[in-house]
């Protein structure tokens, strides 16, 4: 499945990179938060440090409108239903998180990936709170958010679904992220 259209779960400072960087890279982004203001200054934060960007040559002046453009808000989960692959970057808070998996399953296609950017919970865990875990990936950006993910798998993959890439919204002009280790790796935590 090609992966052009993406959710960002969470305006805040790890929402707002990933947005950054999906828009640069050419995908169609649809940031969503249930908090107004914190959309108003995400939008204000990409655009200040795309002008940045551009300004030290990192990007061209030119990118910087059509990057922008790419990128919507939205406060309701309804608006991501024809995303390929939603990444969730909401509060480091477990109930938080399964809760936005429970109410955004339903409103998204069956054959669209979930993706958590977690960094302290289980993503297996997590995995199983969905209705998809063979379809979710635990997605880490790194600072700044210009480096690519590393990519973490789930749950066992059944023999009769195919395997699909690690990390499928790498774009084909990025440096590949590193391998997935096998699990479990000292200091991950358990399922």
């Amino acid at each position: 499945m090609a992966v052009e259209k993406i959710g960002v779960i969470g305006a805040g400072q790890m929402g707002t990179g990933i947005a950054h960087v999906l828009s640069l890279a050419g995908y169609d982004v649809v940031l969503d938060d249930i908090n107004k203001d914190a959309l108003a200054k995400a939008q204000g934060l990409i655009e200040k440090n795309m002008q940045r960007q551009a300004h030290k040559g990192i990007i061209k002046e030119d990118q910087v409108q059509p990057a922008l453009a790419r990128i919507r808000t939205t406060q309701t989960l309804d608006d991501l239903r024809d995303r390929d692959l939603v990444i969730e970057a909401a509060t480091e808070d477990e109930a938080i998180k399964k809760k936005i998996f429970q109410d955004l399953c339903s409103r998204i296609s069956p054959k669209a990936m979930i993706a958590t950017n977690t960094s302290s919970i289980s993503v297996t865990r997590l995995a199983a709170s969905t209705d998809r875990p063979e379809s979710f990936i635990g997605l880490h950006f790194m600072k700044p958010h210009t480096k690519p993910p590393a990519a973490a798998p789930t749950a066992p993959t059944p023999p009769d679904h195919p395997q699909q890439p690690c990390a499928p919204a790498q774009p084909a002009d990025h440096p590949t992220p590193p391998p997935c280790p096998p699990t479990p790796q000292p200091g991950c935590q358990p399922a």
